[in-house]
């Protein structure tokens, strides 16, 4: 029913850090992904095309560049993210001889979840996406965008804030402050290297044992 029209490896526009970001999201989260779905209707998305997306969703990466890594795993057998710019997963799709309407109320049924891009987990975790979308276009004029982002590289929050940064380069606005430099600093996730302040001790100046390095599993 949905039929795939072409894919683009969408790397970041400028050149991005190259590091490892550990944090203990990526170990309490799953690798799969998270899916999230937009449509529009022909006269809210008639000036917005698969290059307008792909050149703004560039650009939105040279500001999350970790969405343009990998997972991978470290010594210690647990994820962090290397921020590789190897890039996201862009697909453009049409949907022939349905419209909007048929989606009803967006319940994911065998259509809806065709609309969301189809991550495959047997393939290697270096090779595995952690951001991939979809642009599906309906024989009434509408789209739909379908986003799947990994569960272990971010929060809702962090999720939907790049959303709305990708969405204004698409329409060509400015960028507020903090769609301008969101926060990457994952120090105070990493009880690898999380600070030993009174931050962390109680009121007799004790500190935490479970701040400190996790045991090995058993």
């Amino acid at each position: 029913m949905v039929s795939i029209q072409s894919s683009y490896t969408v790397i970041p526009s400028e050149p991005t850090p190259e590091v490892r970001l550990f944090s203990l999201c990526e170990q309490i989260k799953l690798r799969t992904h998270a899916p999230s779905f937009y449509a529009y209707n022909p006269t809210n998305f008639d000036k917005i095309n698969i290059h307008n997306l792909r050149d703004a969703l560039s650009k939105a990466l040279s500001i999350y560049y970790p969405f343009a890594g990998r997972l991978c795993w470290t010594q210690g057998g647990r994820w962090e993210i290397h921020c590789n710019a190897k890039g996201a997963l862009l697909i453009e799709a049409s949907c022939k001889g349905k419209t909007l309407e048929d989606l009803r109320d967006f319940v994911p049924n065998g259509l809806v979840t065709q609309l969301i891009p189809n991550i495959d987990y047997s393939a290697p975790l270096e090779d595995t996406p952690i951001l991939a979308v979809q642009l599906t276009r309906f024989s009434c004029g509408g789209v739909t965008i379908g986003v799947a982002m990994c569960r272990g590289a971010l929060d809702g929050t962090g999720g939907m804030r790049f959303i709305n940064t990708w969405a204004k380069l698409s329409r060509g606005e400015p960028l507020d402050e903090s769609d301008q430099y969101p926060c990457h600093d994952r120090t105070e996730l990493n009880s690898r290297k999380m600070s030993t302040s009174s931050e962390f001790s109680d009121q007799n100046g004790h500190d935490h044992s479970e701040y400190g390095t996790p045991p090995p599993w058993l």
